[in-house]
């Protein structure tokens, strides 16, 4: 992860460094561009992380799931099991993609308030 984060660091500093003066910089203050690197990187350095953990967590204990199930209740619940995994990556997903509008829509305010009080 410290790798993709170096990386990540690296390319947004170099396009910013040859980014237009007068149309970028006049517009966007520095504390807004800092503010943003330093929430790229502690996504990708610590929540990222959490992330990848947790997946490989819950598709773990869905495989420990679908194995205990064929053996208790034999191979008729299995069909049950391949839906509910279905059922879920599409749940999951739906509410990822809703939590994203969520945190966008929260920074957004977050930096109207920061405006209208600096």
């Amino acid at each position: 992860m410290a790798n993709l984060s170096r990386y990540l660091h690296k390319s947004i500093v170099f396009r910013l460094l040859r980014a237009s003066f007068t149309k970028f910089y006049n517009l966007i203050t520095c504390g807004r561009i800092m503010n943003r690197l330093s929430k790229d990187i502690y996504e990708i350095d610590t929540l990222l992380f959490y992330d990848i953990s947790s997946t490989f967590t819950n598709i773990g204990t869905l495989i420990v799931f679908i194995i205990m199930t064929g053996f208790c209740f034999s191979l008729r619940v299995l069909p049950i099991a391949i839906v509910y995994l279905i059922f879920s990556t599409f749940i999951s997903i739906y509410f990822l993609r809703a939590k994203r509008q969520v945190v966008r829509i929260g920074n957004i305010t977050i930096t109207i308030i920061q405006l209208f009080l600096a």
